[in-house]
């Protein structure tokens, strides 16, 4: 994908790749700032917040309660909130259906990990398999 050879026409010492992933830049590139607004830092909180419960918590039962609503945001389709979960994907330039994917992974995962069988046999949509987990985390 990066041409890992010096960059054609700067001698920076860097290869493309070094340049976009390290984050390098040459004394002959003007330096960009990146400004978040403080909306802009609440909205990246909100997100992150979410998925890292979902992430790390799902399989700890005094957390259940929360996994379940932070499920419930994230296989939202709703967007009147200026945080709903479709909205700061905007802002982030984020693919919902790859980060829902990314999330169903991990709670196919953590399901596994407490030795509860995932699918019933059967390979269930996305959105039913979270309705089904939603619904567990909810009566335990």
């Amino acid at each position: 994908m990066f041409d890992d050879s010096k960059t054609e026409g700067k001698d920076s010492g860097a290869s493309e790749f070094e340049r976009v992933v390290g984050g390098f830049v040459s004394p002959e590139e003007p330096a960009r700032r990146i400004v978040w607004t403080p909306e802009k830092h609440l909205a990246a909180a909100v997100l992150t917040d979410a998925l890292i419960e979902v992430r790390d918590l799902a399989q700890h039962p005094g957390h259940r309660k929360q996994v379940a609503e932070d499920l419930e945001w994230i296989f939202s389709d709703a967007t009147e909130s200026p945080f709903s979960f479709l909205e700061l994907c905007g802002i982030f330039d984020l693919d919902p259906s790859y980060v829902r994917g990314v999330v169903v992974h991990w709670l196919r995962d953590a399901l596994r990990a407490l030795g509860v069988r995932v699918d019933g046999g059967r390979r269930a949509s996305a959105s039913e398999f979270v309705a089904r987990v939603v619904r567990r985390l909810r009566e335990e």
